[in-house]
């Protein structure tokens, strides 16, 4: 894992917080940061 993707974790975890568990919002967040990231990768 990269200290990018650490960071990125942290961000979820607050914007997570912030929405007070906006689960909808967070997972399609999450799936955007995990394609870029998949993108890049490869």
């Amino acid at each position: 894992m990269t200290a990018g993707a650490d960071a990125m974790a942290a961000l979820d975890g607050v914007v997570m917080r912030i929405n007070g568990g906006n689960l909808d919002r967070f997972r399609t967040h999450r799936l955007m940061l995990r394609t870029k990231g998949e993108t890049n990768t490869k």
